[in-house]
């Protein structure tokens, strides 16, 4: 009877330490990512359109839900989601999105200036804008691609009377060369671009005739 409590005793402490092995086993790293354009994506000051004197003012890009946290979204199927825990954005996306546009208009030559929240009595034009989608649509898993889709508003302000100088959708589907997640920030950060560029020749021909200066 000893004997047989003895090897039970023995076999419990054995299960204890393997579950204790088993919980010490550390959690996968989280590996976090920014959209960032490089400097050199926007147009040079020469292929812009006529320049303005007047500045711009961009407001906080407003992402919509489910697309507004800081894991990775995945599109799986025509209705189906998925986000991923342990690979996020390093800050909102908000916040990087709204960063790399006033970066790439600050750098376009198109505005005297180029201001991140500012009150509109600082500039005369207005830039806003949401994030329809932001996502990787791997509902076909050869064929992965990085969705972005945008809209903005780009608004006179002049003499405070605002006028919509136009709304317009954007979107971008760009393919991916895997499934990995550093490739999808890579499709978005290419899809931005490509958006950007759009967006900035549409705000420079939409100025107002009146508004416009000899491109230099």
């Amino acid at each position: 009877m000893l004997a047989r409590i003895l090897i039970t005793a023995v076999l419990v402490a054995t299960g204890i330490l393997a579950g204790c092995g088993a919980l010490s086993k550390p959690y996968p790293q989280k590996t976090r990512y920014a959209i960032m354009l490089p400097p050199s994506t926007a147009p040079a000051p020469s292929t812009v359109p006529p320049r303005t004197t007047d500045s711009l003012c961009v407001r906080a890009l407003v992402v919509n839900e489910p697309f507004d946290g800081l894991s990775l979204v995945y599109r799986t199927g025509p209705a189906s989601f998925e986000t991923d825990y342990y690979n996020t954005f390093v800050a909102p996306p908000d916040r990087l999105l709204t960063g790399a546009i006033d970066q790439f208009l600050s750098q376009s030559g198109v505005f005297a200036g180029v201001f991140r929240n500012e009150t509109s009595s600082n500039c005369r034009y207005m830039l806003e804008g949401d994030v329809l989608g932001l996502y990787g649509d791997y509902t076909d898993r050869s064929k992965p691609v990085a969705v972005i889709k945008t809209r903005f508003f780009f608004i006179d302000d002049a003499d405070a009377a605002a006028t919509m100088l136009f709304v317009r959708q954007y979107e971008r589907s760009e393919p991916l060369s895997s499934a990995d997640p550093a490739a999808l920030v890579d499709g978005w950060n290419k899809g931005m671009v490509a958006i950007l560029q759009q967006l900035t020749s549409d705000m420079a021909s939409a100025l107002p005739v009146g508004a416009k200066s000899v491109a230099k």
